[in-house]
């Protein structure tokens, strides 16, 4: 599992989803926290782990490295898409505003916090470099934009959701919202025999039900409210490369 900090919380968010894996697959599955993309990658790439749920700029990067990788199915999150926000009062109305403004992203990388944001702006015509100052201010970002330090943020919609839901209905405003993103695929070691690929394929499937209810379990895992699984292709995720390549990042 991606993005999570220590053994610890690994299994407090998912052992009961490694129990079930466990039972119903026939096999130990061991439970391998990685901490971000750079260490998810570098760990299929050599073998480390044999089976992953990363997110979709993950997944492309991961693919670079592991040409080979292959996808068992994907977690399509319900509402998964990055957004702008400003403070509820901010003179900005569209997301044209932001020309030379300040704007956070959440962290290098990140799915609907920095590759998305970046590919609606290029899609309206921004020069990343020269039309507005980026910053990477990541769970700063609320505070700073509040302060007037910058003047938006972007990020995934459910961060949005939550500032509201904490702060009441006159702090912020959407400026701008953008297309679904692709899911959360769960990935499989090239490496792994056939037989093991395709029942672990077969089981996400016709499970989905029951996996879903396990994960939800642990609140921390409430980005896959109202989830499913469901089959995707390598192509779905061809919007994040064409923006890494915009980017200048290489994939490979």
């Amino acid at each position: 599992m991606n993005g999570i900090e220590g053994m610890e919380e690994l299994q407090r968010r998912y052992s009961d989803f490694q129990e079930l894996l466990s039972e119903r697959m026939g096999v130990e599955f061991e439970l391998f926290p990685l901490s971000d993309r750079t260490v998810v990658v570098t760990a299929m790439e050599f073998d480390q782990v044999d089976v992953a749920l990363i997110g979709p700029a993950d997944y492309v990067q991961m693919k670079g490295a592991v040409p080979d990788l292959e996808i068992s199915a994907a977690i399509q999150r319900d509402m998964y898409h990055a957004c702008f926000i400003v403070r509820k009062d901010s003179p900005l109305k569209t997301l044209d505003d932001l020309r030379g403004k300040r704007l956070s992203l959440k962290e290098p990388g990140s799915g609907s916090g920095h590759i998305a944001p970046s590919s609606i702006l290029i899609e309206n015509n921004f020069d990343l470099d020269r039309d507005l100052d980026i910053l990477f201010l990541g769970d700063a970002a609320p505070a700073a934009v509040q302060s007037g330090e910058v003047d938006a943020m972007a990020d995934g919609i459910r961060v949005y959701n939550r500032l509201v839901e904490e702060d009441g209905p006159g702090v912020w405003r959407l400026l701008h919202e953008g297309p679904p993103l692709p899911q959360d695929p769960f990935v499989v070691n090239p490496n792994l025999p056939e037989d093991f690929k395709q029942e672990f394929a077969r089981l996400l499937l016709d499970d989905q039900e029951e996996i879903l209810n396990t994960i939800l379990q642990n609140e921390a895992n409430r980005k896959y409210n109202n989830a499913s699984i469901v089959s995707i292709d390598d192509s779905d995720f061809d919007i994040m490369r064409e923006t890494y390549r915009v980017l200048g990042i290489d994939l490979n």
